[in-house]
């Protein structure tokens, strides 16, 4: 039996075939220039040394595909100039955003880059470890569900650790659902409205509006039911919550001490607590996670 001609193939064939052998249109992963390219990647670039037709029909794929962004090292202009280039679905800037050097003026650039916007506006899903004074540059991500917003990683923030993060600007994107915030001070009551899932990654302390409730932990409840949350996750890795009331002093509590307060029986909230490796910190956690449950 001859040999099917797999080079006679049109591209639109091609591309299913290569679909169906598991090479997906995306997102794709990347870490960067400078890291090994990952098995997705390898297998494109295999499949485009057999002949120019697949050659084509992989950078098709290529060209169509979207990204699914994960930053290993400092950020460097470099990197962003290779990001301006593709369609990104997520990205994740915690561990570049974690050390040290200007990460705020380089996520600035790249949000702010016309080719990066005009490339990403509609696809970008996802955005986590972006410094918190660039919250405002996201408006033209209009997509973007999964928000996470950082303060104090570095020492251009002067102000680290004394203020409350500036959450207003993310009210302009009717996707967001999912808001994850590291150190700082969160201010609960500033949170907006369209966000269902919050998660606390190490704050500094957790500012309440004046609630009703007997303990800490019923008055936090009663606040994340008026903001309408259905998910509230803590993250600590020293193993303290620290909270702040109106009229009162900030309370420190351990963690552990906090999740026993919690209501159990009959509670419209359900409570988990769990330990964690954080890759990104290199670092054990402590998570608490308050679920509300349906009617």
């Amino acid at each position: 039996m001859d040999r099917p001609d797999w080079a006679g193939l049109n591209t639109h064939l091609l591309q299913n075939c290569f679909r169906n052998a598991g090479l997906a249109p995306g997102p794709w992963p990347y870490y960067g220039p400078s890291n090994a390219p990952s098995v997705v990647q390898r297998a494109a670039l295999n499949l485009s040394l057999v002949c120019q037709s697949w050659r084509l029909a992989v950078q098709a794929m290529v060209a169509q595909a979207t990204w699914a962004v994960v930053t290993r090292v400092h950020a460097s202009p470099a990197l962003l100039q290779h990001l301006e280039l593709r369609r990104v679905a997520s990205l994740d800037l915690r561990a570049s955003t974690r050390l040290r050097g200007d990460s705020d003026g380089l996520v600035a650039a790249l949000l702010c880059s016309p080719l990066f916007q005009n490339r990403s506006a509609t696809t970008l899903r996802c955005a986590v470890g972006v410094p918190e004074p660039c919250a405002a540059l996201l408006a033209p991500f209009r997509a973007l569900e999964t928000v996470g917003l950082c303060q104090g990683f570095n020492d251009t923030l002067a102000t680290a650790g004394d203020c409350t993060m500036k959450l207003s600007s993310l009210a302009a994107l009717p996707a967001l659902r999912c808001l994850q915030l590291e150190f700082g001070i969160v201010e609960l009551a500033a949170v907006p409205q369209q966000v269902t899932a919050l998660h606390l990654i190490d704050v500094d302390r957790l500012l309440l509006p004046k609630a009703v409730g007997a303990s800490v932990a019923d008055r936090l409840l009663f606040v994340a039911d008026s903001q309408n949350l259905v998910q509230l996750r803590l993250q600590t890795s020293t193993g303290n919550l620290v909270f702040e009331e109106a009229n009162r002093a900030p309370l420190e509590l351990e963690a552990l001490h906090f999740a026993r307060l919690l209501p159990v029986h009959g509670a419209r909230w359900h409570s988990t607590s769990e330990s964690l490796w954080d890759e990104t910190a290199d670092e054990e956690a402590l998570l608490l996670e308050l679920s509300r449950q349906p009617p």
